[in-house]
């Protein structure tokens, strides 16, 4: 099996958008640590850095409208996480 693993992995920490809330990203860096541990204690294969692709590589696989979206969703998600903490400051609590 080949695995691919960058340090960048652990920059991977912060929030998603599932079912209209915004939640503790299930993908965080403890998590990629310890697969990666796992690859590597159980020789599963190699390990090797990511490569940059032209977007020409995927949008083949995926629709264009699909691309355009990924490419503006952190945009969107942090800007979801900003209004989030906004409201924290103005909700009343009982």
């Amino acid at each position: 099996m080949l695995t691919i693993y960058s340090s960048d992995h652990s920059l991977h920490h912060g929030v998603e958008l599932k079912d209209g809330a915004i939640s503790e990203s299930f993908e965080k860096p403890l998590r990629a640590e310890t697969v990666l541990a796992r690859v590597k204690a159980t020789a599963l294969g190699d390990v090797i850095s990511p490569k940059s692709h032209a977007p020409s590589s995927y949008v083949g696989a995926h629709s264009q409208r699909y691309v355009d979206f990924l490419a503006g969703a952190s945009a969107v998600l942090e800007l979801a996480r900003q209004i989030d903490h906004i409201a924290s400051f103005t909700r009343l609590e009982p």
